[in-house]
């Protein structure tokens, strides 16, 4: 009997190993054995497995043991798991199902999306596949046949992410997102037919709460406080997130000179949300601070935020530390006593949204200097702030 048969009838042999097979010796010369330990998947316990040598003489039987020691290994070596549970899929549609373990697959997926992404997101993608992979090592799930991947490994997964990593309910969306992008690739490759996480993992509510606007009242105070800081750098870092609408730590962070025109301003696609070329109009006030610092009189590939040590205002060669502003902007919010809400560095775009809405202007050119691809997209940012123009009703509501 071939030992691939002799190995089918003791159990399915589809597990990672747990210790070095070796042969064991009976005082009875036919009841030599080769003993290993491996995890099966059914208890998901350490299980002691036991296959019987076979000859005619002590030299066949030990070379014997060491053909099923070296298949033992080379099979868990290839992603092989134990279980006693039959398997329904129909390997015929699915050739490469049982060759695949979820680790491979999933570094496969990751090396793949990763190509794609800009490096801020890149970073992002890197946490969440370091996360899950991690958690299945852990688990010893990550040398599982992805076939044998089952709802209840997606389960356990999701609940250590609330129990033990304590996200909050947007990044654990994050990571169904992410975990149901995995699997759709790999649908797309033939290598499984169902998606575990779609209908399966439910969103949780996300509450927008983040970003608070500031009021007109409250943005002039923060930049009081840092005239009176002689922080000058801030200021009119700030100033530009207001009036551009720029996304501060990826996008205006890192503008140059050079992307600053007459009447526009350019938003590199390799720091932009969007890979599209992009634009804004310069607004007035704007235009007065580029005039003021002469900015565009220096060199063109110099970033307009440059740090330096007495905090002036001066464009340099290397762009600011991508936590500069943040942690700036932190501290003079606790000094005015502005911690009781969602006040950070993004709420100055919130800020120039809303003070544009108010002051009457059309959602189609909030929807350009957004650089929104739809306006439904505006609307929804619009709606989201709380930002709703409804004169008739406001003003023609009948009293009762």
């Amino acid at each position: 009997m071939q030992l691939k048969k002799r190995m089918e009838k003791d159990s399915n042999f589809q597990s990672h190993l747990l210790s070095e097979p070796t042969l064991v010796k009976t005082k009875n010369v036919n009841g030599w054995y080769v003993k290993f330990y491996a995890f099966s998947v059914d208890s998901e316990e350490k299980q002691r497995y036991r296959i019987r040598v076979k000859g005619s003489t002590e030299t066949e039987k030990i070379n014997d043991a060491k053909i099923i020691i070296k298949t033992i290994k080379d099979a868990f070596k290839n992603g092989a798991y134990i279980s006693k549970v039959k398997r329904k899929d129909d390997t015929s549609t699915l050739p490469m199902a049982d060759k695949i373990t979820f680790k491979s697959s999933f570094e496969k997926y990751y090396n793949f999306v990763s190509q794609k992404l800009k490096p801020r997101s890149k970073e992002t993608y890197k946490t969440w596949y370091n996360t899950v992979l991690s958690f299945f090592q852990e688990k010893g799930w990550d040398k599982f046949l992805i076939s044998s991947i089952q709802k209840r490994h997606i389960r356990a997964f999701f609940d250590f992410l609330v129990e033990r990593k304590g996200l909050s309910n947007k990044s654990y969306n994050d990571f169904i997102g992410f975990l149901s992008g995995f699997y759709n690739y790999m649908i797309d490759r033939g290598t499984v037919e169902v998606n575990l996480i779609k209908g399966f993992i439910k969103r949780l509510k996300v509450i927008s709460g983040k970003h608070t606007p500031y009021t007109p009242q409250q943005a002039k105070s923060i930049l009081n406080h840092f005239d009176s800081q002689n922080d000058q750098l801030s200021k009119v870092f700030l100033q530009f997130c207001y009036y551009t609408l720029a996304r501060p730590r990826e996008e205006l962070r890192n503008l140059k000179v050079g992307d600053i025109g007459i009447d526009t301003i350019f938003f590199r696609p390799a720091n932009a949300k969007s890979t599209e070329t992009s634009y804004i109009v310069i607004p007035k006030p704007l235009e007065d601070i580029l005039q003021e610092y002469k900015i565009r009189d220096y060199p063109s590939d110099h970033y307009i935020f440059s740090a330096n040590e007495n905090s002036t205002f001066l464009p340099g060669p290397k762009p600011t530390y991508h936590k500069f502003f943040y942690l700036r902007i932190r501290k003079a919010l606790k000094v005015l006593g502005l911690t009781d809400k969602d006040y950070d560095l993004y709420s100055w775009k919130h800020t120039a949204v809303c003070q544009l809405f108010v002051a009457g202007v059309d959602i189609e050119s909030i929807r350009q200097q957004c650089r929104h691809s739809d306006i439904k997209q505006t609307i929804q940012y619009l709606k989201d702030l709380g930002m709703i123009r409804n004169s008739e009703v406001k003003y023609k509501f009948p009293e009762i």
